[in-house]
């Protein structure tokens, strides 16, 4: 019995290592495309190298992620503000949050924008804008519910990039 679990532990050892092994992908000069986890000897072409979790949906947002970008945008207004602003950006990152990113400071049309939300009141940035609930100010602890709250993960999950292009655009 003992022999069959250090058995099974090992396996899960060593499968472990694998995935999380290199290996290349290669053109020979036959034209034959070749995959293996040692460097390729002799003439080949296209070579790549690429690691064993990567799939084809690697460098796309996860579901959840979509998901909760699409149900409710974020647009986070922040400037030159400081630490409070680089904080938020931080944040931000660190969860993999798209957003649109707003500067009052720079742009009229953004301080325009950012007054019409806040109802003419005075401009203290940074300004979250999840979906339609606005928070203003900086506090990591009531950034992260509101993000919780709204579906977004709680951390970056492989694939998820921060702020994304396509995404953002949408809450412009």
């Amino acid at each position: 019995m003992r022999a069959n679990v250090a058995g099974g532990i090992l396996t899960l050892v060593l499968v472990n290592g694998v995935m999380a092994a290199d290996f290349y992908r290669w053109v020979d000069k036959d034209g034959v495309v070749n995959y293996s986890d040692e460097t390729p000897v002799g003439l080949v072409t296209k070579l790549e190298q690429r690691k064993m979790w990567a799939n084809v949906i690697d460098g796309q947002p996860s579901y959840a992620l979509k998901m909760a970008a699409t149900r409710n945008p974020v647009t986070l207004y922040a400037g030159e503000c400081g630490p409070v602003c680089d904080s938020a950006l931080a944040l931000l990152n660190k969860r993999g949050i798209p957003y649109a990113q707003k500067d009052p400071q720079t742009s009229k049309a953004d301080a325009e924008a950012l007054s019409k939300l806040l109802g003419g009141t005075a401009l203290q940035l940074p300004v979250l804008l999840i979906g339609t609930k606005q928070i203003k100010g900086f506090e990591a602890g009531r950034w992260n519910a509101a993000l919780d709250k709204a579906g977004y993960p709680k951390t970056a999950v492989p694939g998820d990039r921060g702020p994304m292009p396509d995404m953002a655009k949408k809450n412009q």
